[in-house]
């Protein structure tokens, strides 16, 4: 058993669709025992979330002061999943800029944002398109980056292929076209990455692991989940064919040092809200999973 040298983590939704209130989750979370949270913007994207108001940085206080009060820290942010090419592009863009401003206000240092891709840009296609259309996505975010002291994390992603019917790869899917953007982009000091374990596992090119070591010091957070290489499942791990062993004793080689974080809900969200017990007994495993792998 290795002594454990990670803050434990997890996603702040692991109670959604519950009556409990994001307050209320943060201080459940901290007592199950995660030591660190991801916030996820995602959840406040539609037009009725609590960030969209001019009052936007006052929630976002009273979600800081409950995770102060509850012992728990904040080690990431997760910016709303969208694309500037749809409608409400420019919207979900403000979003994004405003998410810095809570990453700020919740002290965490790193805001996870996707790249931008059209849906056809799959098995390499429109590969220097996309990367220079990325480069001026990003340094569109550079003045609030530098302004909240807030860094920008960039995740690996996958596609769909829709002749085969099946998730494939698509830009920034290989560990090459995140570290050939972060050669070309002039300000690689604003940059980390956050490999998503479970979106590595479904494009298969490289193992979690190898990803870890072709990252190196890049590497500052994660995203910890499992699934069989088919689908985006969002489970435990232990729940997929991802090779847990060889994947924590890349970390170690790295002396990957941020958080053990799951973004692993879907155990947590299958069961019925309505039951409290049995989604506090889907909470504490997910809990008990990232504790295992943190012994690895």
């Amino acid at each position: 058993m290795s002594e454990n040298i990670w803050k434990l983590g997890t996603t702040s939704d692991l109670y959604m669709g519950s009556n409990i209130s994001e307050e209320e989750a943060v201080k459940l979370l901290a007592k199950t025992g995660f030591e660190a949270l991801d916030f996820g913007m995602f959840n406040h994207q539609d037009k009725n979330g609590k960030f969209w108001g001019d009052d936007y940085k006052d929630y976002a206080k009273v979600i800081a002061e409950t995770a102060k009060e509850s012992g728990i820290v904040f080690s990431q942010v997760h910016a709303p999943m969208f694309s500037q090419l749809s409608k409400d592009g420019d919207k979900m863009f403000e979003l994004t800029r405003r998410s810095f401003e809570i990453a700020e206000i919740l002290d965490a240092p790193y805001l996870v944002i996707h790249p931008q891709f059209w849906p056809d840009c799959i098995l390499g296609r429109k590969h220097e398109e996309t990367l220079a259309y990325n480069l001026k996505f990003y340094r569109s975010l550079l003045d609030i980056s530098t302004k909240t002291g807030v860094k920008i994390a960039l995740e690996n992603m996958f596609g769909y292929d829709p002749e085969a019917k099946k998730l494939c790869i698509t830009y920034f899917s290989l560990m090459e076209d995140i570290l050939e953007f972060l050669d070309r982009t002039e300000a690689r000091e604003q940059f980390v990455v956050c490999l998503d374990i479970g979106h590595a596992n479904i494009i298969g090119k490289e193992s979690p692991a190898d990803c870890i070591r072709k990252l190196n010091q890049d590497l500052k957070l994660l995203h910890i989940h499992d699934n069989y290489g088919v689908n985006d499942d969002h489970m435990p791990p232990f729940n997929g064919n991802v090779d847990w062993e060889e994947t924590m004793r890349a970390l170690h080689e790295i002396n990957y040092n941020g958080t053990l974080s799951l973004e692993a809900q879907s155990l947590c969200q299958r069961v019925p809200a309505s039951d409290m017990p049995l989604r506090q007994a889907a909470v504490d495993l997910t809990f008990q999973t990232i504790r295992h792998l943190s012994e690895l």
